[in-house]
C-alpha cells in the first residue's frame, strides 16, 4: 500500500511539474520506470555492454540529426538586415539635419532595433552547422552603436543659428553614403563612386577658423560681451565639431565593413 501510495505521488507531482521542467517529470518517473523494469531475468555484461552501446548510437543519431535538420535560414536574412540597419541609420543621420527632438529619438530607435536584429542574425549564424558569421559584420555592428552615440551627442549641441556652415552638407552626404552602401548590398551590385565627404569635412576646421576671425573683428569693435550670430556659431562649431567628426568617421567605417566583397 504504501508503495503504490509513494508511486501515486511521484505520478501525480511528475505530471504536474513536467510543464516547468523535463526534469522533473525524469525524477519522479523513475520510481515508477523501475517498477514496471523486468528484474526476473538475470542480466550478464554483454546485455550491459549491449545498453552502453545503444545509448551511444542514439547520442549519435540526435546530433547527426540535429545537425542535418537545424534549420538555415539566417544567412538568406542576413543581407535585408544589413540593408535594414543601414537604411535605419542614414535616416537616423538625416533626422539630425532638422534637429526635430521626436524624429531624432524615433530615428535612434529604429536605427538601434535594426542593429539589434542584424546582430541576433550574427548570433544565430554562428550557432547553424558549419555557419560562422564574418568578424567584419561584428565590427559593423559596433560601428553602428558608435555612430548612434555620437549622433546622440551632436543632438545635443544646440542649434547653430545663421551660422551652420558646413554642417547640414557633412550630415546629408553621409547619409547618401550609407543609403548608397545600402543599395548596393540589397543589388549586390558595386557602390556609387565616392562623393567628396573628405573634402567638406577637411571644410569643417576652416570654417570654425573664418568664425574665429570673424569674431576677433567683433571683439576689436566693442561687441565682446554680445551674443552675436557668429558668437552663437563658433560656440556652436566647438561643441559640435569633434561629435560631428565621429559620426562621420563611424558611418564611414559602418559603410567599408558592410559593402559588398569585390
Amino acid at each position: 500500500l504504501y508503495l503504490i501510495v509513494f508511486i501515486a505521488v511521484c505520478a501525480v507531482l511528475g505530471f504536474a511539474l513536467r510543464g516547468a521542467s523535463y526534469g522533473y517529470w525524469t525524477i519522479f518517473a523513475t520510481p515508477l520506470s523501475l517498477m514496471l523494469a523486468d528484474f526476473s531475468l538475470p542480466l550478464d555484461w554483454g546485455a550491459a555492454a549491449v545498453r552502453v552501446a545503444l545509448t551511444i548510437a542514439g547520442g549519435a543519431l540526435v546530433l547527426l540529426f540535429a545537425r542535418l535538420l537545424w534549420p538555415r535560414g539566417q544567412r538568406a536574412k542576413l543581407t535585408g538586415r544589413a540593408v535594414d540597419m543601414l537604411e535605419e541609420h542614414a535616416a537616423l543621420v538625416r533626422s539630425l539635419i532638422d534637429q526635430d527632438p521626436d524624429e531624432v529619438r524615433a530615428r535612434l530607435s529604429s536605427a538601434a532595433v535594426a542593429a539589434d536584429r542584424f546582430s541576433d542574425s550574427l548570433d544565430r549564424l554562428d550557432k547553424e552547422p558549419g555557419g560562422s558569421a564574418p568578424q567584419r559584420l561584428r565590427d559593423a555592428v559596433t560601428a553602428a552603436r558608435r555612430l548612434r552615440d555620437n549622433a546622440l551627442a551632436l543632438f545635443a549641441v544646440p542649434g547653430p543659428g545663421e551660422e551652420s556652415g558646413p554642417t547640414a552638407a557633412v550630415l546629408d552626404m553621409v547619409a547618401d553614403r550609407l543609403e548608397n552602401v545600402a543599395e548596393a548590398v540589397g543589388t549586390e551590385r558595386p557602390e556609387a563612386p565616392a562623393d567628396d565627404l573628405d573634402g567638406v569635412l577637411d571644410e569643417l576646421g576652416a570654417h570654425v577658423d573664418v568664425l574665429a576671425a570673424r569674431r576677433l573683428d567683433e571683439v576689436a569693435e566693442g561687441a565682446a560681451d554680445q551674443m552675436t550670430e557668429v558668437r552663437r556659431g563658433i560656440m556652436h562649431a566647438a561643441a559640435a565639431q569633434p561629435a560631428l567628426k565621429g559620426l562621420s568617421a563611424e558611418a564611414l567605417r559602418l559603410a567599408a565593413l558592410t559593402a559588398p566583397r569585390r
